[in-house]
């Protein structure tokens, strides 16, 4: 069900330099999740922090912008005869309920960590894919803040590996 609301379409979102291969996001999906339950496991026993809300978003933005990605290669493939219409189906319905859980825990947590020009309580995403089309929104500016961060540290004196301040070129300051 690729999403015929509000907010940034498939393209926008996912065909720029910054975004990972499908198969790379998939791996760093699976490191996230492993930490996310190292964590949580070390947090129950009382041998470490608990995950913190942000860190948990992360995570299932990241989950559901991979599922998101997988179902609209399984739509693509349905056009070339590659699956069939439960595949398509089931791949939809992941893509949506991953969404969903984004959606959820930005409402339970008033947006605190939500990037995106349209809030999370706009009707705007009360339409066919509207939850899909909200984590693309959320996806695309996760992307191009850490972008940002990243050209901004180009342009910030950094410590080396003694210590030492160095200006944007390595030369001490």
């Amino acid at each position: 069900m690729t999403p015929t609301c509000h907010g940034p379409n498939y393209t926008q979102t996912y065909a720029t330099a910054e975004v990972p291969e499908l198969v790379d996001e998939e791996l760093e999906v699976l490191i996230l999740a492993e930490g996310v339950k190292e964590r949580s496991t070390a947090a129950l026993t009382g041998r470490g922090p608990v995950i913190e809300a942000y860190e948990h978003r992360e995570f299932l933005l990241r989950r559901a912008a991979f599922l998101d990605r997988t179902a609209r290669e399984v739509e693509l493939g349905w056009f070339l005869g590659q699956f069939n219409d439960e595949s398509v189906n089931d791949a939809s319905a992941t893509a949506d309920l991953a969404a969903r859980q984004v959606l959820e825990l930005d409402s339970r947590h008033d947006a605190a960590y939500a990037l995106g020009p349209t809030r999370v309580t706009s009707p705007d995403w009360d339409c066919r894919g509207g939850n899909r089309a909200y984590v693309r929104q959320e996806y695309l500016a996760l992307r191009q803040a850490e972008q940002a961060e990243a050209d901004q540290e180009d342009y910030l004196p950094h410590r080396d590996s003694s210590g030492e301040l160095l200006d944007t070129e390595g030369r001490p300051l």
